[in-house]
């Protein structure tokens, strides 16, 4: 999970909501309610790549159905995600050091918002192009 975040790094931090399909909504930087599961995001965009990277970690018991929305910028249709995601007993260990790898995929459909499924208890960061 570290070394997830801190290959992903963003240089300045872009307005962004998600919509989950309950009817909450979250600004980016802010997690939920008190009292309730934790669920976090941030946007952000790497200058040295012009990508936007957004982070999300859903540490619910269930899987979050959610409308993202990353205001003021044009999304290409295509971008990558990167997604970890496992069993909260499951570790790695010396004796099953593979036992919990992060999933790299190709992900089409994207624009300012766009629809997502995040697993349960997951991390997920998305790499989106940036059009002029």
């Amino acid at each position: 999970m570290q070394q997830m975040f801190s290959h992903h790094v963003a240089s300045s931090v872009l307005p962004a909501s998600i919509s989950m399909r309950s009817g909450e909504s979250y600004e980016a930087g802010r997690g939920g309610k008190q009292g309730e599961e934790p669920f976090y995001f941030i946007a952000g965009r790497d200058e040295k790549t012009d990508e936007i990277i957004l982070k999300i970690v859903n540490a619910n018991d269930y899987t979050v159905n959610a409308s993202i929305e990353i205001k003021g910028e044009t999304i290409a249709p295509h971008g990558t995600k990167l997604s970890l995601q496992a069993d909260m007993v499951v570790e790695n260990s010396f004796a099953m050091p593979a036992a919990v790898l992060p999933k790299e995929q190709a992900v089409d459909g994207l624009s300012n918002k766009f629809k997502l499924e995040l697993g349960q208890q997951s991390i997920t960061i998305f790499r989106l192009k940036n059009l002029p």
